[in-house]
């Protein structure tokens, strides 16, 4: 149901069609708030409900891919090897994972390199804020680059 019974996903009534509720009619106060399993949730900021019930930020050291007014702000690609990522740029490695470069998005750093794959892939490493076009400098064995979630 929705609340006042006329089918339109307003449940009170007041025309602005209600964010969330449940088959009681009982729908969520705040308009940044959604019904999630089974409560109300702030879907700006929850990590596990971002935007919309169910949309989970990966989360990675710092605050780096946290939800931020209801989008999961950029993470650290999975870390490649430089035998695979040679004469690549961070606009290539990201749409390798199907997502796109932020350049200087994650604790404004654009690339990350270690020479451990675990520290890599747990966003340990030097950085740079370089243009997302630029081909990788390989320093160290592995690379990853910000990019959107």
């Amino acid at each position: 149901g929705d609340g006042d019974g006329d089918g339109d996903g307003d449940g009170d009534g007041d025309g602005d069609g209600d964010r969330g509720g449940d088959d009681n009619g009982d729908f969520c106060p705040a308009p940044n708030e959604e019904w999630c399993d089974g409560m109300c949730i702030d879907v700006w900021s929850n990590n596990d409900n971002c935007g919309a019930c169910g949309v989970v930020c990966t989360i990675q050291q710092g605050h780096i891919g946290e939800c931020v007014d209801g989008a999961c702000s950029p993470a650290w690609s999975e870390c490649l090897p430089e035998d695979e990522g040679v004469g690549m740029n961070c606009d290539q490695i990201c749409a390798l994972f199907g997502e796109t470069c932020v350049q200087g998005g994650c604790e404004s750093k654009t690339l990350l390199q270690n020479d451990i794959e675990s520290s890599c892939n747990n966003g340990n490493g030097g950085g740079s804020g370089a243009a997302c076009d630029a081909v990788f400098n390989w320093v160290y064995d592995f690379g990853s680059c910000c990019c959107t979630q």
